[in-house]
Order: structure tokens, then sequence, then C-alpha cells
């Protein structure tokens, strides 16, 4: 889009990294808290739930790249990595592996994929968090519901939705963009982990 000449904003953050290659900052910090969550919990091998939505494969990877990055600044073990189908049988495989590994905490891309390990905890016989702990990235409403409750990474969609429209409004004014509020990402900690 860039190279047509269209502008493009977002609300990362990261619209004028001299190499779009690079990971998305916050992405690596949602990882970060997820490990610096489990491990402060007495947590010292994880897995990382993949989803299996190739689409989300950006944000996966980067968000996998700050859990890798954060084991490693704890002298964690690499995390176990599975792709975590939505369905229970997937979601109980998975587990399965996890616990023929020795993990004790999943790390999940985000809430979906960790209410579907939680289900297959369940599948399993197993307790979350006495024989798991699992956590999620995104505060989705059903969070709270999850049984136990979902501990979980929030990003805050009303400063996102705040920033996206100031670049938007600066855009069209031909003003300068506003500066990036940071990423409103916090741990609201419940039962999982």
């Amino acid at each position: 889009m860039r190279q047509a000449g269209i502008q493009v904003l977002g609300t990362l953050g990261e619209e004028h990294r001299p190499d779009a290659g690079l990971p998305a900052k916050s992405q690596l910090r949602i990882g970060a808290l997820q490990v610096r969550h489990l491990a402060a919990h007495g947590h010292r091998r994880l897995g990382y739930a993949w989803p299996p939505d190739a689409r989300l494969g950006v944000f996966a990877r980067d968000r996998l790249l700050g859990v890798r990055r954060a084991c490693a600044d704890l002298d964690l073990p690499e995390p176990v990595l599975l792709p975590v189908d939505p369905d229970v049988t997937g979601a109980a495989a998975a587990v399965r592996r996890w616990r023929e590994e020795g993990v004790t905490a999943v790390a999940a891309y985000n809430d979906d994929v960790a209410l579907a390990v939680l289900a297959g905890l369940r599948a399993e016989g197993l307790a979350c968090p006495a024989d798991c702990a699992v956590m999620g990235v995104d505060d989705i409403p059903a969070a709270r519901l999850a049984a136990p409750p979902l501990t979980t990474v929030s990003q805050s969609i009303e400063l996102q939705a705040r920033y996206l429209a100031a670049l938007v409004l600066a855009d069209l004014d031909g003003a300068d963009k506003p500066a990036h509020p940071g990423h409103g990402l916090h741990l609201v900690q419940r039962d999982s982990a």
C-alpha cells in the first residue's frame, strides 16, 4: 500500500519502522508479560499455544518471539510450541503432548486459544491451574466466564481506537501525527494462572 502511495495508519505505533520485517514491540511485550507472570508463580517449563488460523501468523509470531526472549532472559527452557485446534479433540492432544514434555503452564496466543486449552485440560481430566496454568490475551468477555476464570493480558481497545481516530483526523487535516499513547497492556489476574 505504501509503495502505491496509500497512507497506512495503524494502532501498533510502528507504522514508520525502518524495516517492516521487524517484530512489533507491543506483541513482544505481550509474550514477555505472559512469561514473567507464569515464572513469578513458579512455572519453569512453559508451552505456547499457537493459533491454527494462518492469518494470525504475524501477531502470533511476534508474541511467540516475546515468549522465547523472556524465557531466555529468565533462563527458562525454550517453550514447547504446539498448534491448538479449536475443537476438544485437538486441544486434548496438545495437552497430552505438553504433559509428556513436563509443561506446567501454557501461554496462549489469545483468549480463544486459551479457552480451547482449558477444554483440552478438562477432557483429559486435569485441573487448571493445579495441573497446568493457562494464560490468554485480549480479555474477551468469555474469559471472565471460563472455568476457571482466565488470567489474561488486556490490550486497551478504547486507547487504540482513540489513537486511530486521532491519526485519521491528523491525516485528513494534514497535521502532524499525534504521539503514540502506549499500548495500554496490563495483566488481568484471575484463577487460571
